[in-house]
Parts: structure tokens; sequence; C-alpha cells
């Protein structure tokens, strides 16, 4: 597995686990420059949802689910089978996938 949009964190639980199971990813998405006005969040909200459709609709049909999108910051939080991180990480919208961190406990 050697494809530059892996985090080095992601390849190496994917080799630790089984082949089989669902982990939770994170993908940082390369969306394009918001046309909304400046302090329009609703607007630059519902177009961030527009574009994000796509990668969402990729995440269903590899057989994961989304489960969070930030869009202020481009992520999307999934849990996908492991054999769908390769052709995830194929779709012109997502940058980066990564292992989700846990910034406080």
């Amino acid at each position: 597995m050697n494809d530059e949009k892996l985090t080095d964190r992601l390849v190496q639980r994917l080799t630790l686990g089984p082949a089989d199971e669902r982990i939770d990813v994170l993908l940082e998405l390369d969306p394009p420059p918001l046309s909304a006005e400046p302090g329009d969040w609703e607007g630059r909200r519902a177009a961030f949802a527009r574009f994000a459709e796509p990668v969402e609709q990729a995440v269903r049909d590899a057989g994961g689910e989304v489960a969070g999108i930030a869009w202020i910051n481009a992520t999307m939080r999934v849990r996908i089978p492991t054999q769908a991180v390769q052709p995830l990480a194929q779709h012109p919208r997502v940058l980066r996938l990564d292992v989700p961190t846990q910034l406080y406990r």
C-alpha cells in the first residue's frame, strides 16, 4: 500500500488490523473556493454540502457510512470497510485520509 494520500498512521492501522474490518477514517476534502458572500455561513455550509455529496455517495457505495462532516475545515469522518480505503483515496475530491485523533480526554 503506497498512496501519497494516506498518512503513515493510517497505513500502519491498516497493516495491523484484519482485512475485513470497518474502521474510522478522516477524509480531508479539497473543495473549490466558496462563492458565498463573507459572513454568509449558511450559504457556505450549503455550498460545501453540495460539493461533498459525491464523496458521501462514494462512501455509501463502498459499504460505509458518514459519521460527521466539518464543513468549516472541509473534513468528513467516515466508518468504512478497510478495503474501501484505497478506492476512496482515488476520489478526485479527497485530498488526504487519516486516522481520527482525540484532542481532549
